[in-house]
Parts: structure tokens; sequence; C-alpha cells
């Protein structure tokens, strides 16, 4: 698929939610012999976390050709199927404010995690 991309004048992808360990050494593969057709950036689901220091990724991880964007990671319902965490209710339902995925506590231990890890 990479190859369609550069075939089409696309120089750089970007993949929203990366879950696999697999995958990431993959693109580090194919970034190290040179193979890698096109930049690569990455936001990594925050499940693969205590996985980086293994995969090699932390604080400076990255060069021209790969780049972690971000960690993912979903707090709460989606706006499009209103069912994201709102401050006011929504207008179909007075009484609803949205759903909650994690907890505002765990929510803060994955990103105190995330800066203690780099």
């Amino acid at each position: 698929m990479a190859q369609q991309y550069v075939a089409s004048g696309l120089t750089c992808a970007s993949d929203g939610g990366i879950h696999q360990a697999a995958l990431i050494r993959g693109i580090q593969e194919l970034a190290r012999t040179g193979e890698l057709p096109i930049r690569m950036r990455m936001d990594l689901w925050y499940e693969l976390m205590p996985h980086l220091a293994a995969l090699g990724i932390g604080e400076g991880f990255g060069n021209n050709m790969v780049k972690i964007n971000g960690i993912k990671i979903v707090a709460d319902g989606a706006i499009s199927a209103r069912t994201a965490a709102v401050a006011e209710p929504y207008l179909h339902r007075r009484d609803y404010l949205g759903e909650l995925a994690i907890t505002r506590e765990e929510l803060r231990r994955i990103i105190m995690d995330g800066y203690a890890k780099g």
C-alpha cells in the first residue's frame, strides 16, 4: 500500500491508532534497512506504553522517517454518536452528559505514567 501512496506523490502517512508492537517493530525495521518508502507518523494506543522501552521507544525517539505523534487514550464516547462526555446536557436528552470510558483518576495515572517514561 505504501508504494501506491508514493506513486501518487504522497511522502508521509499517519496512522491514528497503532495497537500492535509487531507493527511498530516492522516499521522500525523497514526504516533501518532503508526500505520504508514513505515517512510514517504514528499515534500509539496507551495499552502499548508498558512495551515501549522494549521497543526502544522513549523521549527523543524518531527521525525524519519514523515519528510518534502521541499516545491515544479514549476517555469518553463519540460526539457523532452523542455519547461524548460534555459539560451541558445534550439537546435530545436533557438529563444526559455522555459516557466516560475511564475514570478521571485512571486518565491521570496513564498520563503521569507516560510522562515518567518520557
